[in-house]
């Protein structure tokens, strides 16, 4: 099935992350699989087949029970705790939060914006954990929450 793709938000996607200049995106980051959140990876990878899939070890192998993605061992760039990905000026580091929501999920913290990047499923347990606490302290909040 089509797990609610829709072909319009599909487009409305590409016409925002086409840049002035032509370029498109190198990466896309999939913290979550749940196809109400993640329908459009399909989509995504159709539009942009020179992007890269970061995402968890737990997602990848969860990617074919949602995509047909063909290609998915050429495009995907597994990440586990504490690894990062340099994004020129920025830099993200991956925090595994399994079970928190689903077994795959993760977040992501940017050191320089100071942001960390959380599902919905972790918005009710807080609002900046960047703003509220140092970094060892994020990790173990989320580490505890996760129950890991």
């Amino acid at each position: 099935g089509n797990h609610g793709r829709s072909k319009a938000f599909g487009n409305e996607i590409h016409r925002m992350l086409t840049l002035e200049d032509g370029k498109t995106p190198d990466y896309l980051v999939v913290s979550h699989l749940e196809p109400d959140h993640a329908a459009n990876i399909q989509n995504f990878v159709e539009k942009y087949p020179t992007a890269k899939l970061v995402l968890s070890m737990k997602a990848k192998a969860m990617m074919p029970q949602f995509f047909e993605i063909d290609n998915l061992d050429d495009i995907c760039i597994t990440v586990k705790e504490g690894d990062t990905l340099e994004l020129g000026e920025h830099k993200l580091t991956f925090i595994m939060a399994p079970m928190v929501h689903w077994p795959e999920v993760m977040v992501e913290y940017e050191e320089k914006e100071n942001q960390l990047e959380t599902l919905a499923a972790l918005l009710h347990y807080v609002y900046t954990w960047a703003d509220l606490y140092d970094r060892k302290q994020l990790y173990a909040t989320l580490r505890n929450a996760a129950g890991i």
